[in-house]
């Protein structure tokens, strides 16, 4: 019987280059909803005060984050787990296989 080989998938090498564009993108969603959305609420209005730069930019950090954080999880949801994960951990060998004098002593009560 004749085995076939595993293919090897090769990654894309532009792969880091669309994560980099994914997180800019969610910078700028970020940024027009801070500026468009939440500080036109009339409760952030007036704590912010007179601020209102640092406050946009603040704004569009947290959002960002959480964006990015959402990002994070649908593509870790997508790719899923890996099946060869834990095939290749080496477990540690059971007392009864060892020759009697590696074994651990143990006391019986």
């Amino acid at each position: 019987m004749v085995k076939k080989a595993e293919k090897i998938r090769k990654r894309n090498p532009l792969l880091p280059i669309f994560g980099m564009i994914v997180a800019i993108g969610l910078g700028a969603i970020a940024y027009i909803v801070s500026s468009e959305v939440i500080l036109k609420m009339p409760q952030v209005r007036t704590v912010v005060g007179a601020n209102t730069v640092m406050a946009k930019w603040a704004f569009a950090f947290v959002v960002w984050l959480v964006l990015l954080g959402v990002a994070y999880f649908l593509v870790a949801m997508a790719a899923g787990k890996d099946p060869d994960a834990g095939k290749h951990m080496q477990l540690p060998t059971k007392q009864k296989d060892l020759p009697q004098e590696l074994r651990r002593k143990t006391r019986r009560r």
